[in-house]
């Protein structure tokens, strides 16, 4: 199996930050998945209730229907909201763990690696120089 995405590997603060990105980007998925999935039931169940609602004089397995319908909604809605603060939660986690890798990276690790790529800048310079100083035709 080959890997197509390359993981950064070479500090813990790009991984902080990425997978805090990726927890992220999970939650506003679920986030849209769970409105949507819940919209989708509440309104296939409000039309089976308006329909049991219209007879006049219901049977009493109608009336357990309707009475289903109403609970189901109801802890469609429980749980909607609970999920949805829960993976409000987690979001936020994430995005602690995306600032503190992105800030702990940028101001800890990137002028590191800036600096050595300066360093090794002039020296690859001045081995060049010296280079074509000593082949230099006299």
């Amino acid at each position: 199996m080959e890997n197509k995405i390359p993981l950064p590997t070479d500090s813990i603060y790009k991984f902080y930050a990425l997978f805090g990105l990726l927890v992220f980007v999970f939650c506003v998925g679920a986030t849209i998945y769970i409105s949507r999935s819940t919209n989708d039931l509440i309104f296939t169940s409000s039309i089976e209730y308006e329909t049991l609602k219209t007879i006049e004089k219901p049977t009493t397995v109608e009336v357990a229907k309707r009475e289903g319908i109403e609970k189901r909604v109801e802890v469609a809605l429980a749980d909607k909201t609970f999920f949805l603060r829960a993976l409000g939660v987690i979001a936020a986690l994430g995005m602690l763990t995306m600032a503190y890798g992105f800030l702990k990276w940028h101001r800890e690790i990137q002028p590191i690696q800036d600096e050595t790529a300066r360093l090794q800048l002039a020296k690859l310079r001045h081995e060049v120089r010296a280079l074509s100083e000593n082949n230099s035709p006299e």
